[in-house]
C-alpha cells in the first residue's frame, strides 16, 4: 500500500504539465508570400515614356531618345544602317527589343536597325532593367525594351516634315479613327538622305557620298468584342535602300586593305505582325492568346577586294 501515493503523485505532475506549457506559448510572426506578379515592381527598375515624352525629346530617331535613359548604352551607326544597343550586359541581338510583345531580331550580332523606326510611330516605351523583365515577354537577363504601338482613342490626323544637312528629308503622316468599340491608327513615313556621309575615308580619295532611303508603314487596330473580349492587332513594314562601300585592296606589296568607294547597294526589309485576343473570364482572371510573325531580310550587292 505504500506505492499507491507515489503513483498518484506522479499522475498529478503529468496532468498539470499541459497547463504550464500553454501559459508559456510563443507567438510566431506572420509571413506573407507574394506571387511573382505582385513582387514584380520590387525586382526591377522600370522607366516608362509616354507619347508626349517622345515628342518633347525633339528627336525623330528612337535611338536618340533612348540614349538619354540611365543604364542604356546606344551607339549610332551610319544612316540607314545598324546601331549598337546594350542594357546591363544584354545586347540587341539577344531579344532585347520587343514591339507589342514580338521580339525584333537582327541579322547582325549585337546590332539592331532601330534607326529605321521613327519615335513618333510608338505610343509608349517601357525600359525594364533586371531579370524580372522575363515576366513581360523579355528574352534577355539584363532587361528589355518594350515598344508599344500608338493607340489613340481620338480621331484625328497630322503631318511632320523636317530637313537638315546631308540632303536629309523626313516626312511622317498619321491618321486616327476611333469610337467606343473600335480604333484604327495608321502611320506612313519616309526618310531620305540624298547626299549622305562617307563610308570610305575622303582623305584617301574616296569622295563618294552614300545615300539612304527608307519607307515605313504601320497599322494598329483594336476591337472590343462584347463586354469581356477584345482583339489587338498591329503590322509593321520597313523598307530601306542605301549605298554601301567595300573593303578593298589599296596597296600591294605588302597587302593593305581599307574602305573604298564602290557602287554597291544594300536593301533590307522588315516585317513584324501580331494579333492578341483577350478574354476576361473573371474580375481577377484574364486570358490572352498572341500570334506573331517577324522577318528581317537583307540583300547586299558589292564588288570584290580588287580595285574597281
Amino acid at each position: 500500500m505504500k506505492t499507491l501515493p507515489a503513483l498518484i503523485s506522479t499522475f498529478s505532475i503529468f496532468a498539470m504539465s499541459p497547463t504550464a506549457v500553454a501559459e508559456e506559448s510563443i507567438h510566431l510572426p506572420v509571413i506573407e508570400v507574394e506571387s511573382p506578379s505582385r513582387a514584380y515592381p520590387q525586382t526591377a527598375s522600370t522607366t516608362h515614356l509616354e507619347r508626349d515624352d517622345l515628342q518633347r525629346s525633339g528627336q525623330r530617331e528612337l535611338t536618340q531618345v533612348l540614349r538619354a535613359i540611365p543604364g542604356l548604352t546606344s551607339t549610332q551607326g551610319m544612316k540607314g544602317g545598324s546601331s549598337g544597343l546594350r542594357l546591363r550586359g544584354s545586347t540587341a541581338g539577344m531579344g532585347l527589343v520587343t514591339i507589342d510583345g514580338i521580339p525584333l531580331y537582327e541579322t547582325q550580332p549585337s546590332a539592331i536597325s532601330l534607326d529605321l523606326f521613327p519615335a513618333e510611330t510608338f505610343g509608349s516605351v517601357d525600359i525594364v532593367r533586371g531579370s524580372a523583365a522575363m515576366l513581360n515577354f523579355g528574352r534577355s537577363l539584363g532587361g528589355n525594351i518594350n515598344l508599344h504601338s500608338r493607340d489613340s482613342d481620338k480621331s484625328g490626323a497630322g503631318l511632320h516634315l523636317e530637313g537638315g544637312s546631308f540632303g536629309s528629308l523626313q516626312e511622317t503622316a498619321y491618321a486616327d479613327w476611333a469610337n467606343a468599340e473600335h480604333s484604327l491608327n495608321l502611320t506612313a513615313g519616309r526618310d531620305d538622305s540624298f547626299d549622305g556621309t562617307h563610308f570610305g575615308d575622303p582623305k584617301q580619295g574616296n569622295g563618294e557620298r552614300d545615300d539612304s532611303h527608307t519607307h515605313q508603314l504601320v497599322m494598329h487596330l483594336r476591337n472590343r468584342l462584347g463586354e469581356r473580349g477584345d482583339l489587338d492587332s498591329s503590322v509593321y513594314y520597313i523598307n530601306n535602300d542605301r549605298a554601301v562601300d567595300k573593303l578593298g585592296l589599296v596597296r600591294f606589296p605588302p597587302p593593305e586593305f581599307a574602305i573604298v568607294d564602290d557602287p554597291g547597294r544594300s536593301q533590307q526589309e522588315i516585317w513584324l505582325a501580331q494579333t492578341t485576343a483577350g478574354l476576361d473570364l473573371h474580375p481577377n482572371w484574364r486570358s490572352e492568346l498572341q500570334l506573331g510573325y517577324t522577318q528581317h531580310r537583307v540583300n547586299i550587292v558589292i564588288g570584290g577586294v580588287l580595285p574597281g
